[in-house]
């Protein structure tokens, strides 16, 4: 069992994915590592695609590897993948697969009803049905949150000072399909304090039952009241200022629902438009997981609220064209910018 005494050198475990490039969670990383390392011991753990890129010497790297670096050839396909790659090929289709929004697959769709209607919606035919038909307005609407979280990309670059984090300097390597009973056994040995989540993707359920404080994370809206993707977004078109800001929370198995550490959100006047306005929220998501860290150093409960409904709020995904209307009339007065750009 871990030993959280106060004010004692703790053992944090930040989980991403590799290489990382997204520069909220390389700020994070660098801070960590060069300023407080008298107070963390950071172990981190980077989760790996292919393991064809570690060209170099991987040293005292722990690598946990699917085993599977036979390359499958065109026999070993079936008939329906043979198909399916053969499409792909044709120039501009991958492309084409890749940012078209998966809100059109099928098995996407199912996933998304049973976590957002998980509460009070039941899910028949008829309503699924309405879903495929309003996709072309969803992936209409999603294709308009990328190019704004593209926007916030590049800015990112212009305003912070990182360094992408290198799967060579991750001390454990998890390549996707490794199984995780093997990292969490890893991590285990490690004897981690707390865990972080910095881009890893869908956290399996079996990092969150490793016996440590749990995991924090941090989301870009105001919980419980603004839950899902693109939030920021979301607040804007629904007009609600009070909606916009940030929420560093210890995640569960839910979605969104995990208990809350901290929120933090300011008046978007202060700033001319949206990507500022996210650049301080990042900047804000920084500063308050190196604070809940210092807090649980000092051996203080960090968890502003124990009692907070998490599912009262409403989970918001992607954009339909009527959103993407409100967006644009309400940024207008959201921000202090008067120019008609969305940015």
């Amino acid at each position: 069992m871990y030993d959280m005494s106060p004010n004692k050198k703790i053992n944090v475990v930040l989980l991403t994915s590799v290489p990382q490039t997204s520069t909220p969670y390389c700020c994070l990383y660098d801070n960590l590592k060069n300023k407080y390392s008298e107070l963390f011991n950071i172990i981190l753990v980077g989760k790996i695609a292919s393991l064809d890129i570690l060209k170099e010497n991987t040293g005292s790297i722990d690598i946990i590897s699917n085993n599977r670096n036979e390359k499958k050839t065109d026999s070993n396909l079936s008939m329906f993948s043979q198909i399916k790659i053969k499409i792909k090929n044709i120039p501009g289709v991958l492309t084409l697969w890749q940012r078209f929004p998966r809100i059109l697959r099928f098995s996407y769709l199912k996933n998304e009803y049973q976590r957002e209607y998980q509460r009070s919606v039941k899910v028949n035919r008829r309503s699924k049905l309405k879903s495929f038909f309003l996709a072309p307005s969803l992936c209409i609407g999603s294709a308009f949150q990328q190019r704004l979280a593209k926007r916030v990309e590049n800015a990112r670059k212009d305003k912070f000072k990182y360094s992408p984090i290198s799967p060579h300097e991750c001390d454990i390597l998890f390549q996707r399909g490794g199984g995780y009973q093997k990292l969490v056994s890893k991590i285990i040995a490690k004897e981690p304090h707390v865990l972080v989540q910095l881009g890893w993707g869908i956290i399996n359920k079996h990092l969150l039952n490793i016996p440590c404080w749990g995991m924090l994370s941090w989301h870009h809206g105001v919980m419980p009241n603004l839950r899902g993707i693109y939030t920021p977004t979301w607040a804007v078109a629904h007009n609600r200022i009070d909606f916009f800001g940030i929420t560093l929370q210890r995640l569960n198995e839910g979605i969104d629902t995990g208990k809350i550490v901290s929120i933090k959100s300011f008046d978007p006047k202060e700033v001319t438009n949206y990507v500022q306005a996210y650049l301080k929220l990042d900047e804000f998501s920084i500063k308050m997981t190196i604070d809940a860290l210092k807090g649980l150093q000092e051996g203080k409960n960090i968890i502003i609220d124990e009692n907070i409904d998490a599912l009262s709020g409403e989970y918001h995904n992607v954009f339909g064209i009527i959103d993407i209307i409100k967006f644009l009339i309400n940024k207008r007065s959201f921000f202090s910018n008067q120019s008609d750009s969305i940015t």
